[in-house]
């Protein structure tokens, strides 16, 4: 399969978003079993090593992750 960043298109940069379980639970509002988080993640991993920017969103604001993100490619305020 191909992967799914690569068939939509070819990224610039691709960022890599992170968060536990319970991060991606909260957030999205999500009632999912913790199998189908864990077949995301398998599901992502070549994302995640190829991606050129990582960020554990754990104990971050939304804000905080925005600000960070665009700190990291030089476009902060």
């Amino acid at each position: 399969m191909a992967d799914m960043w690569r068939r939509i298109g070819s990224p610039d940069v691709l960022v890599f978003l992170d968060g536990s379980f319970e991060t991606c639970t909260e957030r999205k509002r999500f009632d999912w079993p913790r199998r189908d988080y864990l077949e995301q993640r398998r599901r992502l991993e070549h994302a995640r090593r190829a991606c050129d920017l990582y960020v554990e969103t754990d104990g971050l604001s939304p804000q905080a992750v925005l600000e960070l993100v665009l700190g990291a490619l030089g476009r902060g305020s």
